[in-house]
């Protein structure tokens, strides 16, 4: 409703043109002010969590993490260290010149390739990772976060592991052999989404929302008119209701925009523009229901308006179509020669921009009449055709079409 203060001398029979006592205001208010913070509380407990971690994750992540610190420091520490001082030993046996030969360098880890490269931020999803060099034991580094456990193909070439829970986003990727070997990072290797929100949990949250937007409404035009002291007593029943309207409004457009008739913008996370939608909806019923309209009009037939004294529709009308039993277009008359006055009829335009036959605009157009007609001159064509051309009406109205004039060559000609 808009924010402008009533009449109070408004028309119409029956009780309720009274103001509103002191003391249904404060029902009013304190029953909006509760259902406004119930609803509030709900979202806020219903609302989808984005950090959910697994049981065996959460116990996991207690306490492996030391031991992947305490294998992979101290083991990379000693087992590179005594091979290069054993070979040192064993080097003054052949000869000086055999030290360059150094193969007990571990093998390059590459990481080729990361299936699937998203997924949920629990850990019910099984990642795997192709490349090659890795060996039993190897683990896998999340965004700075150990995953354990990991499966190794025997081949070396790929390997399976749970994601750890992780914040959502892109992370980086590292692979550790137990020898201390360690692959390049791959760099934003793996995505961490929230979880979908299941529909039946979208549907409660579109319900709340859109009943905290009619509270809210609810709210703000009481203060208004209470303050301007012009609150009727009929309109008390309006606010007991907002909430439940604007929820079953957020409910009709939540359908509509799920069976795809109103479009909404892909966002990344569709879920929250939907109960933003919704609690909009809330908000501004009455712009809704006139939405509501828009749409109603594109897919079922428009209702013709009925005479100035009734208010209900005379009938229905397709759109672009024509009220059962009006007039049709005519034109009179339908033949003769060039610069024929010719009239036109049942058009239902009340503005007329042009009038063409077979394509060139007519000449000395007049206005639209009081009934609706309208006269125009049939334009010269070079040659004279011998086959009846269309006469085209454009208007306020759109176009219209079907009717035909017939010219008649000139005398003597």
């Amino acid at each position: 409703m808009a924010d402008n203060p009533p009449e109070t001398n408004e028309p119409g029979p029956g009780p309720g043109k009274d103001t509103v006592p002191a003391h249904i205001i404060v029902v009013l208010a304190f029953y909006l002010v509760v259902i406004t913070s119930l609803l509030l509380w709900t979202l806020y407990r219903s609302w989808p969590a984005c950090n959910a971690l697994c049981v065996n994750q959460a116990a996991a992540s207690a306490s492996p993490s030391p031991s992947p610190t305490a294998t992979s420091s101290p083991p990379t520490q000693a087992s590179p260290t005594p091979s290069p001082t054993a070979s040192p030993n064993a080097s003054p046996k052949p000869s000086p010149t055999s030290p360059p030969t150094q193969p007990t360098t571990p093998p390059a880890i590459v990481i080729e390739a990361v299936s699937p490269k998203s997924g949920p931020m629990d850990c019910n999803i099984l990642v795997t990772i192709k490349g090659k060099g890795f060996k039993q034991g190897a683990s896998v580094i999340f965004g700075g976060v150990p995953a354990t456990p990991v499966a190794v193909d025997p081949s070396g070439q790929s390997l399976s592991v749970h994601p750890p829970a992780h914040a959502e986003g892109d992370v980086d990727l590292v692979v550790k052999n137990p020898d201390g070997a360690s692959s390049d990072i791959a760099k934003a290797a793996y995505t961490y989404a929230c979880p979908p929100v299941l529909e039946t949990d979208l549907f409660l949250l579109v319900v709340f929302a859109g009943a905290l937007g009619g509270a809210l409404h609810g709210l703000r035009s009481l203060y208004w008119y209470a303050g301007l002291r012009s609150l009727l007593k009929s309109w008390t029943l309006m606010y007991v209701l907002l909430p439940f309207t604007g929820a079953t409004m957020a409910v009709i457009f939540f359908v509509i925009i799920r069976a795809g008739l109103l479009p909404v913008q892909n966002t990344k996370n569709i879920s929250l523009g939907v109960i933003g939608i919704a609690l909009l909806v809330g908000l501004f019923s009455q712009q809704a229901a006139v939405k509501l309209k828009d749409i109603a009009d594109a897919f079922l037939a428009k209702p013709a308006p009925g005479p100035p004294s009734e208010s209900k529709p005379q009938g229905s009308v397709p759109l672009g179509g024509e009220k059962p039993g009006a007039a049709k277009p005519a034109i009179t008359p339908d033949s003769g020669q060039t610069g024929t006055l010719v009239k036109i009829t049942g058009t239902g335009m009340k503005t007329v921009s042009s009038i063409t036959f077979g394509g060139v605009e007519g000449t000395e157009m007049g206005n639209v009449a009081a009934d609706g007609s309208i006269t125009v001159k049939a334009p010269s064509q070079t040659p004279v055709p011998t086959t009846p051309v269309e006469v085209v009406v454009t208007g306020d109205k759109g176009t219209v079409k079907s009717l035909f004039f017939t010219y008649k060559p000139p005398p003597g000609g």
